[in-house]
């Protein structure tokens, strides 16, 4: 058996791999670790400690920079004896800049552009419909075109993606809506005959016998018009998409 003096050094070279979780990719940190343990020799002949756990301050990793380390050292018991390790944890956490750039701040301009559909007058069908599809186009070439993780679960930007494409999609929806009631001069705002019979049915005889007066609903507050459903929706729709980047950075950039 050999003996190893106290002040004994050994330099180690190690090639590691981490275990990442891309649910929250692009805004994920990874917690990597590192764990060294003697298992030829006990704590009788060896007991590892860090002589010192630094980080390189100067590196630099394409994706990554180091947020964070932690280090630790201790025993564990086996039948065969006590063994002395070594642990280490480093936190790496994603660069954002490359997805502000090529990411959300275009996916934002064309969601906005779509928007603009709203203040151009109904009458105009090439100007609304050119911008509408332009901007679902352009979405959808930016979804395929994102540079996804590999992984079998949806990921952050696969969220974010498909919200765009859906807010362009009904502002487009939006635009079909408002034809379909400008070429019938108005619209019911029941639009179900059923739910309509529900909350105002029909008098019967015996209302009239009653002396009761039948009601009567005006087109006022049964219509509306092609231009009143653009004046909401230039509120409703950046509203809502304001709601949605506000809960969403909220919440995957905890």
């Amino acid at each position: 058996m050999s003996t190893l003096f106290p002040e004994y050094l050994l330099k180690i070279s190690l090639k590691l791999d981490c275990e990442m979780d891309l649910a929250s990719y692009p805004h994920d940190v990874q917690q990597c670790e590192i764990l060294i343990m003697s298992l030829q020799h006990t704590t009788d002949n060896v007991i590892l400690q860090w002589k010192e756990f630094e980080i390189t301050k100067n590196i630099l990793l394409a994706q990554y920079y180091v947020s964070g380390n932690f280090s630790t050292n201790g025993t564990k018991k086996y039948d065969i004896g006590e063994f002395s390790f070594v642990s280490g944890k480093i936190h790496l956490s994603r660069r954002l800049g490359y997805f502000l750039i090529n990411k959300y701040i275009p996916c934002v301009l064309i969601i906005c552009m779509s928007f603009i559909t709203f203040w151009i007058p109904a009458e105009a069908y090439p100007a609304r419909v050119t911008l509408s599809v332009t901007s679902l186009l352009t979405i959808v070439t930016q979804q395929y075109q994102s540079a996804m993780p590999s992984v079998s679960y949806v990921v952050a930007l696969n969220i974010w993606m498909l919200s765009c494409i859906g807010f362009v999609f009904c502002s487009l929806l939006e635009y079909a809506f408002v034809i379909a009631v400008m070429n019938n001069k108005g619209t019911d705002l029941w639009p179900f005959k059923k739910l309509k019979k529900l909350f105002h049915p029909s008098k019967t005889p015996n209302d009239h016998e009653a002396g009761k007066s039948p009601t009567h609903t005006s087109p006022e507050s049964s219509k509306m018009s092609h231009q009143s459903i653009d004046k909401i929706s230039r509120f409703v729709f950046p509203l809502c998409f304001f709601l949605f980047c506000l809960s969403y950075f909220i919440y995957f950039c905890r």
